[in-house]
Parts: structure tokens; C-alpha cells; sequence
């Protein structure tokens, strides 16, 4: 968390990894393998979750 979402060690939006953003709609499906994370506006990681 901190880190920018353009880092490149962070693995790419898709199928498996979703990029969470403000105000951006997500289903509620869980997926127990796709790490969610979360960007506020500025693009910076403010938290990670499974699911």
C-alpha cells in the first residue's frame, strides 16, 4: 500500500487481478484467486483484498 498503481512489480488489471478505482462499479462475485486492489484518484494502492 503507498505505492503507485503504475508500479510495475504490481501485476496487470484482467482476469485474475482486478484495479479498483473511486467511484468505479464492481460485481460482487468472489472469486477466491483474484486479488482486488484498490486505488484512490491519484492512483496510489490504498488497500489490497481477496475476492
Amino acid at each position: 500500500m503507498g505505492k503507485p498503481a503504475t508500479d510495475p512489480a504490481l501485476p496487470p488489471a484482467g482476469r485474475l487481478v482486478r484495479h479498483i478505482l473511486p467511484d468505479m462499479i464492481v460485481t460482487m462475485d468472489f472469486v477466491y484467486a483474484r486479488p482486488n486492489i484498490e486505488n484512490n484518484a491519484s492512483s496510489i494502492i490504498t488497500g489490497v483484498r481477496c475476492g
